[in-house]
């Protein structure tokens, strides 16, 4: 892992020479606790031992060891018994936050359905969702932990679009791109709601509308690099199932959402739909 501690070293036989030789070609992170390079692992295994018993990784480092999430933070939070200063492994932040969490894992990490809860605390509404949709997306655990989490504590920040996301996710939202455009543009017009990712002959589809022959993709690029794929898919769709497909990214279902909502509602119109889409309640920009 690149980092130990003088603790461990002594349990080991080590010397105290012995170990003053060591300190002159690792680096000293905190008193006691040694790395030999200034990696994440490092860092995170600095962290837990300089946390002592009962140490456990958290927040989005957690998630990252977990998988979930795809890139390595520059803050590490370690949950310790005890307070301890942070401390700097270099370009990473070790935070300590007292209290006592169970981990598992090597090294011990929060459980997915704690870690995502934790990361909602401390951030953005979308960076909450984010992580909730990729955790459950993934498997790496359910609506129904999460909300059993949930239920178990006082206080949670962004508590009823995490609880209404539990119930969403298990119907199919795997992405922040497909929730704001759930919120964004159908809710907020007053559009129907579609199924959710269905399995077509062509593949599977984000957002479906059997009735009016009409399939609305959220393309985000690290969910699309195949763009070849996607061509092919949209195509066997029209030629198979008389089906359009109409796509949208991020600039559309953010800035842009009235005019998504105008398209959305012309195709969901030349497949039958006879209702009208709802303005001026949502707070994207105005064309």
């Amino acid at each position: 892992a690149g980092a130990v501690s003088a603790k461990q070293l002594l349990a080991l036989g080590f010397s105290r020479r012995q170990i003053e030789r060591l300190a002159r070609r690792w680096v000293r992170v905190a008193a006691g606790i040694f790395v030999e390079a200034m990696t994440f692992a490092a860092a995170v295994w600095a962290g837990v031992l300089r946390g002592g018993e009962g140490a456990v990784v958290g927040s989005e480092a957690a998630g990252h060891l977990a998988g979930f999430l795809p890139t390595e933070p520059r803050t590490v939070v370690v949950w310790a018994r005890h307070i301890h200063e942070d401390m700097r492994v270099g370009p990473w932040l070790v935070q300590f936050r007292q209290g006592v969490r169970s981990g598992r894992g090597t090294p011990p990490a929060t459980r997915p359905e704690v870690t995502v809860l934790d990361i909602a605390e401390r951030s953005s509404e979308v960076d909450a969702v984010g992580a909730l949709t990729r955790a459950l997306a993934e498997r790496h655990t359910t609506g129904e932990r999460v909300a059993r989490e949930l239920n178990g504590r006082a206080r949670q920040r962004h508590r009823r679009l995490i609880a209404r996301l539990c119930e969403e996710g298990e119907a199919g939202i795997e992405s922040v791109l497909e929730y704001l455009l759930l919120r964004n543009v159908i809710r907020a017009h007053g559009l129907p709601e579609p199924d959710r990712q269905r399995r077509r002959t062509a593949g599977r589809v984000d957002n479906h509308y059997d009735e009016y022959g009409l399939i609305v993709e959220a393309d985000g690029a690290s969910h699309h690099r195949d763009k070849a794929h996607d061509y092919f898919r949209d195509n066997e769709h029209l030629l198979v199932h008389d089906e359009r497909t109409l796509r949208f990214g991020w600039v559309q279902v953010n800035a842009q959402a009235c005019r998504t909502a105008d398209q959305l509602a012309r195709g969901l119109i030349l497949g039958g739909w006879d209702g009208n889409r709802r303005s001026a309640t949502c707070d994207c920009v105005k064309e």
